[in-house]
């Protein structure tokens, strides 16, 4: 089977790890790359970000910079990665901050001998249509397109090799779509899912191809949520691609769950202050009962 990737110029470790367990199977060969040009800007947000998340300082004025333009392009989720950061700092928390530490594309073991091509997608703002010459591409050397980059993506790609193109939600999508694991969180959960789909144009409503859960500990901070479901996510690109090799198909659940837009991380004080007051409390209590 013929694998293509879609990801950003700063790979995180569970993509790249995602990436080695679908090169490590039996009759897969990844055969195309490209990386989303858009995000190149060294001055991007995603950039300052991806560095905060590799730096080891508690608080630096590049940290300062980050948090207001974050709190400028995204509003109220600035103080939820104000948060991340606080774990990490003071309560030792690694699990999502190791999952996220990045790499440039370059430097990439598991994409390493493959020619990496620069593609420049048409944005709405919301939506990213890739350019012909790449679905062209894609159509010609993939049976199947991994998405680990370029955001939601529309158009003919979705359609162009044989399997389609497979996304990740980190959440049961019979239940959450939208936003997941914080929602997963707040509602304590006794196990995470995560859906690997295969795209459409509708948010989360694609055919699923695997599905895997995990049970989450009780206490659970969003640190340890979060470290189970990149994990999950890290393993069940292979297993759907097995299942596509072996002529599993796709099947549609009955009904999708809930819509939960980004904006509730964004635009509502009651759900952030509800997910940074809950974390600390467990923060506290499993430090006091440790």
């Amino acid at each position: 089977m013929r694998v293509g990737v879609l990801v950003n110029p700063q790979v995180p470790r569970w993509h790249e790890a995602a990436i080695e367990n679908v090169r490590a199977l039996d009759g897969v060969r990844l055969t195309y790359a490209a990386v989303d040009a858009e995000l190149r800007d060294e001055s991007s947000t995603m950039k300052a970000g991806a560095e905060a998340i590799d730096r080891d300082s508690i608080v630096s004025p590049a940290d300062l910079r980050l948090f207001y333009d974050v709190l400028s392009e995204d509003g109220l989720k600035a103080f939820l990665y104000a948060d991340q950061k606080l774990g990490w700092h003071c309560f030792g928390e690694t699990e999502r901050r190791d999952w996220l530490r990045t790499r440039p594309v370059q430097s990439v073991d598991c994409l390493d001998g493959l020619e990496i091509e620069e593609c420049t997608p048409d944005s709405d703002g919301v939506w990213n249509t890739l350019p012909d010459d790449a679905v062209a591409e894609i159509e010609r050397r993939c049976d199947v397109v991994l998405r680990f980059g370029f955001g939601l993506i529309k158009g003919d790609v979705l359609t162009a090799p044989e399997h389609g193109v497979l996304s990740v939600h980190g959440s049961d999508i019979r239940r959450y779509r939208g936003m997941g694991p914080k929602l997963s969180f707040l509602n304590d959960d006794e196990t995470v899912t995560v859906t690997l789909q295969r795209l459409t144009e509708e948010i989360d409503g694609g055919s699923i191809v695997s599905m895997s859960s995990a049970d989450v500990p009780e206490n659970a901070t969003l640190d340890e949520v979060g470290g189970l479901v990149y994990r999950l996510c890290t393993e069940v690109f292979a297993d759907g691609v097995r299942k596509l090799q072996n002529g599993g198909d796709p099947w549609r659940p009955d009904s999708l769950g809930e819509y939960y837009s980004h904006d509730l991380q964004r635009k509502s004080p009651r759900f952030v202050g509800s997910v940074v007051l809950k974390n600390n409390y467990y923060r506290l209590r499993n430090s006091l009962t440790g």
